[in-house]
């Protein structure tokens, strides 16, 4: 579990730290850096976990602005393996022009007792590998505008390391975006895209690799809307599949079934509404039913009030039974009302830029909802303080 990210000199974040308990619905105005958390999440899943992209993706436009520093670093408190592990990389613009690069990169671990102790560490350009013992075995050179970890292999002396690069790697941020989702699937994709265009693709490889993830999908789905039956793909060309979505016709009273022949949907016909649900349910089986961190970022968008509760109360049912840690950004009334009171961590921009969190606090004797206090300006402990 993350137990406490730290972030210097990305976007908003000047010197933000954060804990972080198993849920949370993060919530705050319109450029309070909710999604920019997220981002930051994702980024380093891709850098570290993933070697997906370079150095370019740091310093340069997503630096802090108001501040002229040249090193952007990040921390990760990461709860596992009996311990805590402490990642940490800071990232360099040595001058004017010059590609960012590395600067240290580095995996500790420590129990309950002990210290931090090396796993892995890169710095000026060298990587030394340790193993389970906290032994030096491995010094190699290592190449400035990538991450190090991302290079590491697998040995059976690294059962720690190893363990923490299996849960950055599964770190998983997304922002469902009906709009662009394609119904078109040339190959299947292990994990979906940050913002779900590509879920035909994504569900082709549930549908072969994880068929239980598929089929409880299609029987959640059978219980929440109207009709539905199955989601299925039609061969479109040579290695192409188009996903369609079949129903059988339902009354409007009581949403009875009122013809035993299927009609068949191409995924681009249904509703932004549709897609999205389908979208949320099939993420909630896919994460949060397995350990790990799932972040989602408003996911009320485009889903009705009666059909985002129930979504809502299975994804905490879901991530309690499995130990999932589960990371929400939403304005919806109904998720705040619900999450807030127990876990809302409400995200404040400063008069200089600066972003930090506290936790949502409401006064003891109120008879307010989380999202009426919300609404009033009074989630706020100075607003009704000073009152």
């Amino acid at each position: 579990m993350l137990r406490r990210i730290s972030i210097q000199n990305y976007r908003c974040f000047e010197r933000f730290d954060l804990s972080l308990e198993p849920r949370h619905l993060i919530y705050g105005s319109n450029g309070a850096g909710k999604s920019t958390l997220f981002e930051v999440l994702h980024l380093l899943r891709d850098f570290s976990g993933r070697g997906d992209v370079s150095t370019d993706a740091f310093l340069g436009s997503s630096r802090t602005r108001w501040k002229d520093e040249k090193v952007q670093e990040f921390e990760l408190h990461v709860d596992g393996e009996g311990g805590t592990f402490l990642y940490r990389l800071s990232i360099d613009a040595r001058g004017r022009g010059e590609r960012p690069r590395v600067r240290r990169e580095a995996v500790e671990f420590k129990d309950s007792e002990a210290a931090y102790r090396p796993l892995f560490d890169f710095s000026e350009g060298e990587l030394r590998l340790y193993n389970d013992d906290f032994e030096n075995k491995v010094t190699l050179g290592g190449d400035w505008f990538r991450s190090a970890l991302a290079t590491v292999r697998i040995r059976p002396e690294n059962r720690r390391l190893t363990w923490f690069k299996e849960w950055l790697d599964g770190v998983t941020c997304v922002q469902v975006n009906p709009g662009i989702m394609q119904q078109t699937a040339e190959r299947g994709v292990r994990e979906p895209a940050h913002d779900l265009a590509d879920f035909a693709s994504w569900y082709y490889h549930l549908a072969l690799a994880r068929v239980d993830v598929a089929d409880s999908l299609k029987l959640e789905l059978r219980d929440v809307m109207p009709g539905f039956q199955h989601l299925c793909f039609v061969p479109a060309g040579r290695d192409t599949h188009l996903l369609e979505a079949q129903f059988q016709p339902v009354s409007g009273k009581n949403n009875k079934v009122f013809h035993t022949t299927f009609v068949t949907y191409s995924f681009d016909e249904l509703s932004d509404g549709q897609r999205a649900l389908i979208a949320l349910y099939a993420l909630l089986f896919a994460y949060a039913k397995r350990p790990g961190l799932l972040c989602i970022d408003e996911p009320d968008n485009y889903v009705a009030l009666r059909e985002i509760q129930p979504w809502l109360f299975e994804l905490i049912d879901a991530a309690d039974e499995s130990g999932a840690q589960i990371l929400v950004a939403s304005h919806h009334p109904e998720l705040m009302n619900q999450m807030l009171p127990h876990c809302g961590l409400r995200f404040v921009r400063s008069e200089t830029g600066a972003v930090s969190a506290t936790p949502f606090t409401a006064p003891d004797d109120t008879t307010l909802t989380a999202a009426e206090l919300v609404a009033r300006g009074w989630d706020d402990p100075k607003a009704w303080t000073d009152a």
